[in-house]
């Protein structure tokens, strides 16, 4: 079999159609709210955990069978440790504040919330964050193996 190749309008119509499922059951799973996302991280609602590790597992699952196939590949990038550690402690702070996660942000927006444009201004902002960070990591904290 070969790797799925998908032409313009086709990778369209599966972003829109998983996009769609991705929002739909955020929505049923009560991830538009901040007090729902607030009660995963004080540990208080159960329920939205349980929606998130099934949603993992089951993209987990779909991507390693799809792959067995030979329906898609695997592109990898080089990852870099220190980056990732901040990268995620900036992003959890950033979770904690906003109370949503970039996905449940852009769905919570297309339900009507306005009030979460700020959260995505904020995640347009750390892009060009991202590359200054990265530039000034790789003057000096990547080089400390180099010596």
């Amino acid at each position: 079999m070969t790797v799925l190749h998908l032409d313009a309008n086709a990778k369209l119509l599966t972003a829109a159609f998983l996009g769609f499922m991705t929002g739909f059951v955020m929505l049923k799973s009560d991830l538009i709210w901040r007090r729902s996302v607030f009660g995963i991280f004080l540990l208080k609602d159960g329920r939205l955990i349980k929606t998130f590790l099934l949603y993992i597992l089951l993209g987990t699952l779909g991507f390693f069978l799809l792959r067995r196939m030979g329906v898609v590949e695997v592109h990898s990038v080089q990852g870099y440790f220190w980056s990732s550690i901040i990268g995620g402690m900036l992003g959890g702070v950033g979770m904690v504040l906003c109370g949503f996660t970039p996905a449940t942000s852009i769905t919570a927006l297309s339900c009507g919330r306005l009030y979460t444009i700020w959260t995505i201004i904020g995640m347009i902002l750390a892009v060009p964050c991202v590359k200054h960070a990265n530039s000034f990591l790789s003057k000096t904290v990547y080089s400390w193996g180099d010596r």
